[in-house]
C-alpha cells in the first residue's frame, strides 16, 4: 500500500496551496540560482556581481545540471533529484569540471580557446521547500540561503551549451572515475560482491578513458573484463581482484586489486595482481597465491606466494626467512616485493602450477623457465636442444615464514611446433 501511494504521488504530483506539483514541472526546465539578497520585491532576481548567480537545468531522466559563473571560469557540477512531498531533493554527485577561458589565445591564434580541468569534491545532499507564488513554482533552503526560480532561458538551449564542448560526457567520466565501490555497503554480507565488481569494473573501464586540457578524449587501450572475489579462510578480509588486457603492438595484462576487511574499512589500491588463491598456514600467516601476465615477444607468466599478516586490522607483507635455503633457490626470492616469483614460458603455460596446502605446510609449484628472464639459471638447469624447454618442478615447507626442506628437479621437454 505504502509504495503504491508513492507511485501514486510521482505520477499524479503534491498539493500544496490548492497547487499540484509533479517531477513534470522541474524535467526540461532551467531555474536561476541565488541568495536572499538578490530577491526583489516582485519575486524575481537582481544580479549586480558576476559571481553571485547560477542556473540548474533539470533533465528528463531525473538528472541536472548546475552550472555557476566566475570571473572567466565556469564549473559544472551534476547529480539527481527527485520530489517528495513539497521538498526538492539535490543529490550531487563527486565530481566538477571548471571550463577556463584562455587569455592566451588573445596574443596566439594556435592556443584553445578554452581549457577544463576536472576537481573531486564531496559529494552532497540538499533540501529544498517548495512554494507557489506569482503563478509559479519555486524552492527555497533557509540553510544554505538559497532559492531556485524560473528562469526565462530555454532549456535546449541551455543544455546545448554544456553539449556542444562535450563537458556533459567529461563531467560523467569524472564521476565514474572517482566513484567508491563501497559507497552504500553496509557490513561484510557476500550479497554485495556483485555489486562491488560491477562498479569496479566501471570505475576501472573509465579510467581508461582519458581528456585533454582542451577537452579532447582519447583511449588508453586498457580494459578490464573480470572480477573475482577471494575470502581469507577465517573471514577477516577479502580480496576484490580485477583482471583486464593492455594491447598496441603487443597484449599484456592489467590488474587491480581491493581489499575489504571485517572491520568496516577498505582499500582501493591493494598491492595484488591476478590472485589466485588465499590460505592460512599453522602460524595464522596468511599465504596469497598470484599470476601476472607480461606480453611482448618473450611474454609470460609471473607466479607469485607471498606472505602477509593481518596488524592493527590492515595486511602487511611477512619477508621470507631463507637462510637454509641453497644458492640456486634465493633467486626465487624477490626483495622488494618480499614474494616468491617464478617466470614460465607463455607457450608451454599448461605446465605452470603454484600451490599451498595448509595441513603439510607444503608448497609445491611447477613451470617451464622462461630463458629470456632467467638466464643466471644456466650453470644449474640441464642442457637443451634447439625445440627443447627445461621444465622445473619444485616443493618447500612453509612453517611460519621460515622455508625449509627445499627440493627443485628438472625435466627437458619438447617445445610443440
Amino acid at each position: 500500500m505504502k509504495n503504491l501511494i508513492f507511485i501514486l504521488l510521482f505520477i499524479t504530483g503534491y498539493s500544496l496551496h490548492g497547487q499540484t506539483i509533479s517531477m513534470a514541472d522541474l524535467q526540461e526546465k532551467v531555474f536561476d540560482v541565488g541568495k536572499s539578497e538578490h530577491l526583489t520585491k516582485n519575486g524575481t532576481f537582481n544580479f549586480e556581481c558576476d559571481c553571485c548567480s547560477g542556473k540548474i537545468l533539470f533533465n528528463a531522466d531525473t538528472t541536472f545540471y548546475t552550472i555557476g559563473n566566475c570571473g572567466n571560469k565556469e564549473r559544472l557540477y551534476t547529480g539527481t533529484f527527485e520530489l517528495k512531498d513539497d521538498e526538492l531533493i539535490l543529490s550531487t554527485f563527486n565530481a566538477e569540471v571548471t571550463k577556463i577561458y584562455n587569455e592566451q589565445k588573445e596574443f596566439d591564434e594556435s592556443q584553445p580557446q578554452y581549457y577544463y580541468k576536472d576537481t573531486i569534491i564531496p559529494p552532497s545532499k540538499e533540501i529544498f521547500k517548495a512554494s507557489y507564488r506569482n503563478g509559479r513554482w519555486q524552492f527555497s533552503n533557509s540553510v544554505l540561503d538559497l532559492h531556485l526560480l524560473p528562469a526565462v532561458d530555454d532549456y535546449s538551449d541551455a543544455l546545448n551549451k554544456v553539449t556542444e564542448d562535450k563537458r556533459d560526457k567529461r563531467i560523467q567520466h569524472a564521476v565514474n572515475k572517482n566513484i567508491d565501490p563501497f559507497e552504500g555497503i553496509i557490513g561484510f554480507s557476500s550479497e554485495n560482491d556483485s555489486l562491488i565488481i560491477d562498479r569496479g569494473l566501471s570505475k576501472l573501464n573509465t579510467a581508461s578513458i582519458e581528456f585533454g586540457d582542451d577537452n579532447t578524449p582519447y583511449e588508453i587501450n586498457i580494459r578490464y573484463s573480470e572480477g573475482t572475489v577471494y575470502y581469507a579462510p577465517n573471514g577477516k578480509f577479502k580480496i576484490f581482484s580485477f583482471i583486464g588486457d593492455s594491447c598496441g603492438a603487443h597484449c599484456t595484462g592489467v590488474y587491480a586489486s581491493y581489499i575489504q576487511y571485517r572491520s568496516g574499512t577498505w582499500n582501493l589500491d591493494a598491492p595484488f595482481s591476478g590472485i589466485t588463491d588465499i590460505k592460512q598456514n599453522d602460524s595464522g600467516l596468511y599465504i596469497i597465491t598470484e599470476e601476472l601476465w607480461f606480453g611482448g615477444l618473450n611474454g609470460g607468466f609471473e607466479l607469485y606466494l607471498s606472505l602477509y599478516d593481518l596488524r592493527q586490522g590492515v595486511l602487511e607483507p611477512v619477508p621470507f626467512e631463507t637462510s637454509e635455503l641453497p644458492v640456486r633457490a634465493k633467486f626465487l626470492f624477490d626483495e622488494h616485493i618480499k614474494a616468491l616469483t617464478f617466470i614460465s614460458n607463455w607457450r608451454l603455460d599448461v605446465h605452470r602450477s603454484l600451490s599451498f596446502e595448509p595441513i603439510t605446510n607444503k608448497v609445491r609449484y611447477s613451470y617451464v623457465i622462461n630463458e629470456s628472464n632467467d638466464s643466471y639459471l644456466e650453470e644449474y638447469i640441464p642442457k637443451k636442444a634447439e625445440n627443447e624447454a627445461i621444465l622445473a618442478k619444485g616443493e618447500f615447507i612453509l612453517k611460519g615464514n621460515k622455508i625449509t626442506d627445499f627440493k627443485e628437479s628438472y625435466e627437458i621437454i619438447r617445445i610443440p611446433d
